[in-house]
């Protein structure tokens, strides 16, 4: 069984895409600022993991809609190429992520998604029994765009264009004033160091 976590959110979208389109999305780490940059500050490239995907490690940083922001690692720890992924989460969030592609057929699918983490960020942990509600709006305001922005990155692919339509963060301005030492925990997380690490910043953050 299962331990409880402070959520455990699933989302479910039916999208115009093959299964084998989304790996190629996923995979495709250079471009994640570009498609998904509603919710993507910036991330780094710890590890590149296998051909499939297997081992790829990331670390993130993302927002939703509210004006604070997590920073967080995310490796592919598990999968069967183009069908499922498990992602093991830690930093701000800790515990794991699934997705899961089912339904297919040679226009669509559905791409299930399952959230299961803590909340470990030292200003909002204490917060969640408080305000559990509204931290899952948040996050699910979040996902869905992250659904919006990956159906759109296919068309864009599908299309062979040059521009990324992803609109920028909400509230990118008070990001500093509302997430103090967010620079220092950036560190002690790992950022930026070490050989063989690809820091991209996004250009709206700049």
């Amino acid at each position: 069984m299962e331990p409880l976590k402070d959520f455990d959110i699933q989302h479910k979208w039916r999208l115009e895409t093959r299964p084998e389109e989304l790996t190629d999305i996923v995979l495709d780490t250079a471009c994640y600022d570009k498609w998904c940059a509603r919710i993507l500050l910036a991330y780094e490239i710890i590890a590149p993991g296998d051909a499939q995907g297997r081992g790829l490690s990331l670390r993130f940083h993302t927002k939703g809609w509210l004006p604070y922001s997590f920073l967080f690692t995310a490796t592919i720890v598990d999968l069967v190429p183009h069908a499922f992924m498990k992602l093991k989460v830690e930093g701000d969030f800790e515990g794991f992520g699934y997705t899961e592609i089912t339904g297919h057929d040679t226009t669509h699918c559905d791409l299930n998604l399952r959230w299961h983490v803590d909340v470990k960020h030292p200003l909002l942990r204490a917060l969640v029994p408080v305000f559990r509600l509204v931290m899952r709006k948040n996050h699910i305001w979040a996902v869905n765009w992250v659904g919006r922005m990956m159906q759109a990155e296919v068309h864009r692919r599908r299309q062979h264009l040059n521009d990324f339509a992803a609109p920028p963060p909400t509230f990118r301005s008070v990001l500093a004033i509302l997430n103090p030492g967010h620079k220092s925990r950036a560190r002690r997380m790992g950022w930026a160091s070490g050989p063989g690490v690809k820091a991209v910043e996004t250009s709206r953050t700049r």
